[in-house]
Order: structure tokens, then sequence, then C-alpha cells
């Protein structure tokens, strides 16, 4: 009766004893749900999806952006400096990049590069590459240095990488401090307001 009207002690009280009932459930579940994610991420549109939200995400979103390119266009920079073909340097650079989004774009730049377009003119199609790799691009084939010029640009974007992830770092700190503070207020609520209810009884 004294729990009546204490929702943080109610929840905190029926959250134990679904543990207590039910801890051997739980290994269960999670194996479900990691199967059920499982099969969804290996079907290919569920994946280019949720592979292109991930670029696309508040906050890391574009922190992923940076990372997925910068690893494309090295790969295909570095796979072009040694005399692979660009196709062929698209081939595995999407598959480095190991997104689905990414994927079909790479796919979309071997079509366009096969009729003749240039490196930094199929890029500037896709607004997933920053400004600065499309430049980059177009001053490299100006200059027949293209694998360079891509190379200066992934090494461009890891000094950004490193700064957003910097950044990002900080801002967390108090969000989560906030966050933990708030747990441990409703687990100090939940503890305590039965107590106070006990003592407003005994008078």
């Amino acid at each position: 009766m004294l729990l009546t009207g204490n929702s943080p002690t109610q929840a905190l009280v029926i959250l134990s004893s679904i543990l207590r009932g039910y801890w051997w459930a739980i290994p269960f579940i999670a194996a479900a749900v990691a199967a059920a994610l499982w099969w969804m991420l290996r079907n290919p549109t569920i994946r280019t999806k949720w592979d292109s939200f991930k670029l696309k995400m508040p906050i890391l979103g574009n922190v992923n952006r940076m990372v997925v390119v910068s690893h494309f266009m090295r790969t295909y920079g570095m796979l072009t400096s040694v005399g692979i073909s660009p196709i062929r340097a698209l081939d595995v650079a999407s598959d480095v990049a190991h997104n689905h989004k990414v994927a079909g774009i790479a796919q979309e730049l071997q079509d366009s590069i096969e009729k003749g377009v240039s490196v930094g003119e199929s890029l500037k199609k896709h607004d997933i590459f920053p400004p600065i790799i499309v430049q980059l691009a177009l001053s490299g084939e100006e200059v027949g240095q293209v694998s360079q010029m891509l190379n200066k640009g992934a090494d461009f974007l890891d000094k950004d990488i490193n700064r957003m992830v910097d950044s990002l770092i900080v801002k967390l700190e108090p969000a989560l401090t906030v966050l933990m503070g708030t747990i441990v207020g409703v687990i100090l609520m939940a503890v305590y307001l039965p107590m106070f209810d006990y003592m407003q009884h005994l008078k």
C-alpha cells in the first residue's frame, strides 16, 4: 500500500521482479534480436537504407560520411597510382568502404568514367563527396596527378575527422554526466519516497 502513487518506486520494483523472475529469458531475447538484425542486414534493400541512414544520422552522420569517403578515396588513389585501372580500383574501393550506399555510387562512377567523363566531374554529381575532394580531383586532372591529389584529400579528411571526434567527445561529456545524474536521481527517489511515506503514516 505504501507504494501507491510512487511511480519511480513501482517501476523499480516491477523491473526488479521481472529480472528476478525471467532472467533466463534475457539471453534468448538478445540472441533473437541479434539474429533478426543479422537477417535484416543481409537484405540488400534494407542494408542500403541502413547504410544511407548512417551517413545522414544526427551527430554521427557527418563523421561516418567522412570516414567512408576517406577510406574510399585513399584506396582508389593508392590503387590507381600503381597502375590499376580506375574501374577496377572503384570496385575494390567500394568493398573497402563497406557501405552499400557507396557501392551504388561506385557503380555510377564506373558508368560515368566509362562514358568518358572525368573523375572530378563524376565525383561532382554525388553530394556525398566533400567539395575539397572534388576540387582536388579536378586540379589533379589538370596536372596529371589525380591519385596523389586524392590521397592528399584523404589526409585532409582524416584530420577533420580527428577534430570532429575530439569536439564530439567534449560535447558528450556533459550530456553523459547529466544522464548518469538523472539515472542516479531516479533510483534515489525510488528508494527514499517509500521511507518518506512511511514516516508520514507514523505521524
